[in-house]
């Protein structure tokens, strides 16, 4: 069905001379050959293994659809996949938590026949067990949740969208025991003022306050972002509309407690396209002011916020095949940013393959960022360091035919490359070629007399990001050389 393989960051290499980093990072990457992949949830276990889960789309007879949930070891290595569905079904999977046993608890729907919610768990060697099964509340149909947690009294929350023959579209909220039975249901339909009453509502996040009430992010009027104040029966508090365009394609509203100066973090995707902005704004006190904004070239719409003491971190599309993940400061300044280029998924739509790419966080008690995205048929896992890098191999040379100089080292603005040939050979290449460290080629510059000046810019004329890149000299060179960008 498909084929596994991994993503070697230390690209052209034969020998290995030294190792960047002590601690180890990745990337992991599948190919499913007749399927789409999405990814709904990640989790870190305590060994620093990872979980992710998420859906396999198929369209060849009849619609079929599994839910997937993919284990990788520390390094980065496959361990075990399972997959749950079948023929003629369209299913939702939502992560809730990981306990200390490194068992993960997640929630299941179906959008066809058989309309319960399921609270399952799935241990650390892939066995499941089906806590509890609840049918969906009279006249409603098609839940789907988008996010879930536990909050205290070892509860569930979960917020999403729902269907019902009598209301369209609506936002939901849903409560449920510690074993699965549910306490508390909440709808918010669309306002009756909203255009486009065909879209419907929906909820994107939601985050628990100090005072036990919970705060959801969504859509009640298209175009405008809408935050509201619940308490645990799922009556509406407060409700704070946010200023601007809200534009809610491909994207959701995060939010997440904010422990720099208090209050909670909405980072959501502003404006008409193709000027969108992603913006963030504190709310303190029922007050919602602006925070700052992130560079649309970087990332465009938001799908997970992680705010931690080592700064914000943002992940999710810039464009409709690639994702971001940005690191800022509690103010906003931009410390460090990833990018993962994924398949062009036009072809997807033409065979009927569903494709819904979700950028999804998670951090481990060392401040690595693991993060996770189901591209058209790829599905891309990757482990940064807290700097925000995966480790390299450093200089490597086979055979030594010429030496890459490179001055200075690190580099701010520019640095001078050159080229010392040996005189016992012929002259090897006139170009130097700059890969980052995912192995993708982004600039090529053509020597002239052994030398040339990189301006730290990509092929496109665009500044690349702060951190290390590789140096090769043509082909025929076969010599790489590791640089570090500091600005």
């Amino acid at each position: 069905m498909n084929t596994s393989f991994r993503v070697l960051i230390g690209i052209f290499i034969l020998a290995i001379s030294s190792i960047a980093f002590a601690q180890s990072g990745y990337v992991y990457s599948e190919y499913f050959e007749d399927c789409a992949i999405s990814s709904r949830s990640i989790f870190v276990c305590s060994d620093k293994s990872v979980v992710v889960l998420g859906n396999l789309d198929y369209n060849y007879g009849p619609h079929t659809q599994y839910l997937s949930i993919t284990k990788l070891d520390p390094s980065g290595n496959l361990l075990w996949r399972q997959l749950m569905g079948g023929t003629g079904l369209f299913l939702t999977i939502t992560g809730v938590d990981i306990d200390e046993n490194d068992a993960v608890t997640f929630i299941t729907t179906v959008l066809a026949s058989d309309q319960y919610i399921k609270l399952w768990s799935i241990d650390s060697s892939g066995n499941f067990t089906l806590l509890s099964e609840e049918p969906y509340i009279q006249n409603y149909r098609r839940i789907s949740f988008n996010k879930a947690m536990r909050i205290p009294n070892n509860e569930i929350v979960a917020v999403g969208k729902t269907y019902t023959s009598l209301q369209g579209l609506s936002a939901c909220f849903y409560r449920f025991s510690a074993t699965g039975d549910t306490l508390a249901t909440a709808y918010y339909p669309l306002d009756a003022s909203s255009p486009h009453q065909e879209q419907g509502a929906e909820a994107y996040d939601l985050a628990l306050m100090d005072n036990g009430n919970i705060l959801i992010t969504c859509q009640l009027n298209i175009g405008t972002a809408t935050i509201l104040e619940v308490d645990p029966m799922g009556n509406i508090i407060n409700r704070i509309d946010v200023p601007g365009y809200f534009l809610n394609n491909m994207s959701s509203l995060a939010v997440a407690n904010n422990p720099y100066n208090s209050g909670y973090l909405i980072v959501g995707p502003f404006g008409f396209f193709p000027d969108t902005a992603i913006k963030a704004y504190l709310l303190q006190n029922n007050e919602l002011a602006y925070a700052f904004g992130i560079d649309p070239g970087i990332v465009k719409w938001p799908h997970t916020t992680l705010v931690h003491e080592d700064g914000v971190f943002v992940c999710g599309t810039y464009s409709s095949n690639d994702a971001s993940l940005v690191n800022l400061s509690g103010n906003g300044d931009l410390n460090w940013t990833w990018q993962q280029d994924g398949e062009n998924n036009s072809n997807l739509q033409d065979e009927g393959i569903g494709n819904a790419s979700t950028a999804l966080l998670a951090m481990d008690s060392e401040g690595c960022v693991y993060w996770a995205w189901g591209n058209g048929r790829t599905q891309l896992i990757t482990k940064l360091l807290p700097n925000g890098q995966v480790p390299v191999v450093d200089e490597v040379q086979i055979p030594p035919a010429t030496i890459i100089s490179a001055y200075p080292n690190p580099m701010k603005d520019e640095i001078k490359i050159k080229i010392k040939q040996d005189n016992s050979l012929p002259i090897q290449g006139n170009s130097i070629e700059i890969f980052n460290i995912k192995g993708q080629l982004i600039r090529s510059l053509e020597l002239t007399k052994g030398e040339t000046v990189w301006d730290g810019k990509d092929n496109g004329g665009k500044p690349s990001p702060k951190g290390i890149y590789l140096l090769r000299g043509s082909s025929a060179t076969r010599h790489l050389r590791k640089i570090v960008k500091t600005r």
